[in-house]
């Protein structure tokens, strides 16, 4: 035989040796058992604590909802058993445009528009006719948005004129 054959074999041996000499078994120096179960019982308790924190929040979340519509439905109700009058689109132009033409008047001190010279008195007389005219038409047809519109503009042209009447002096330079 070769000799590097036979030195190998004899290293085989000598390890086979070495390994058989050891111990089965080798016992840690402190037990491990409690830290391996500290770790696993570790590893569930914040799974459920997490899930316990999950159905905690989505509780109150539930519950806030649930007031917030039964609070809105109550609210709603007491609006509707009241019997507050609704509007139509026509009456809530007309009050808006009482309200700004007041507004405007009292702006300029409250003058009397009869006062003013005969062919602004027939422009506003007749701008007051045209609303009127379309108030008619708008109770055939409410929601008509070009009737709506055009109410809305002839209430612009009579605020405008008023305030063209009124403005003071340096305004207009």
């Amino acid at each position: 035989m070769n000799t590097s054959k036979i030195n190998h074999l004899l290293s085989d041996q000598a390890f086979a040796e070495k390994v058989s000499s050891l111990p089965n078994q080798i016992e840690p120096k402190k037990d491990l058992w409690q830290g391996i179960e500290r770790a696993i019982n570790y590893t569930k308790e914040p799974s459920i604590k997490r899930h316990y924190y999950f159905a905690w929040a989505a509780t109150i979340f539930i519950a806030i909802l649930l007031s917030w519509q039964l609070n809105f439905k109550i609210s709603n109700q007491h609006i509707v058993d009241q019997n507050i009058p609704s509007f139509s689109p026509v009456e809530l132009l007309s009050n808006n445009f009482i309200k700004q033409k007041n507004s405007l008047l009292t702006s300029y001190g409250k003058p009397n528009l009869n006062k003013l010279p005969k062919t602004i008195q027939d422009d506003l007389i007749q701008l007051e006719q045209a609303q009127k005219v379309i108030k008619k038409a708008l109770v055939k047809d409410i929601y008509n948005q070009d009737l709506l519109n055009l109410l809305q503009w002839t209430q612009q042209q009579e605020l405008k004129l008023i305030s063209q009447l009124y403005q003071p002096y340096w305004q207009k330079i």
